[in-house]
């Protein structure tokens, strides 16, 4: 499903670019926080029966909701930060980065804790 979501995200980056440009930023964030609440409803009414279809229909959103959200915040984060744009995109790989490698090593030292 991971796949799916990153293949369906790659691809709506470039439509939600131009949606952006036409429609604003500010709608696209109202539609990626109106498709992210419909995420965490599909796992709640998840059970055994359907558990392969809402997955598919939780990557699926996901890949919809949360791609608005991430465009949404990146340009506006370059159209405040102005003409060094450079430097915040940088600050914004470095922020995801350092988070993404402590959430790792709490998975890593968790698993070794409960094994």
């Amino acid at each position: 499903m991971g796949v799916l979501t990153a293949i369906l995200s790659s691809i709506l980056y470039l439509v939600y670019g131009k949606l952006s440009d036409k429609y604003g930023n500010k709608t696209m964030l109202r539609m990626g926080i109106f498709f992210t609440t419909y995420y965490v409803l599909t796992y709640f009414s998840m059970t055994q029966d359907n558990k392969m279809s809402m997955l598919f229909a939780a990557a699926v959103i996901d890949a919809i909701g949360f791609t608005a959200i991430t465009l949404s915040l990146l340009n506006l984060m370059m159209e405040v930060s102005g003409e060094p744009a450079d430097a915040y995109v940088g600050a914004y790989r470095d922020g995801f980065r350092t988070f993404g490698n402590i959430g790792r090593i709490i998975w890593w030292n968790t698993g070794k804790i409960y094994k």
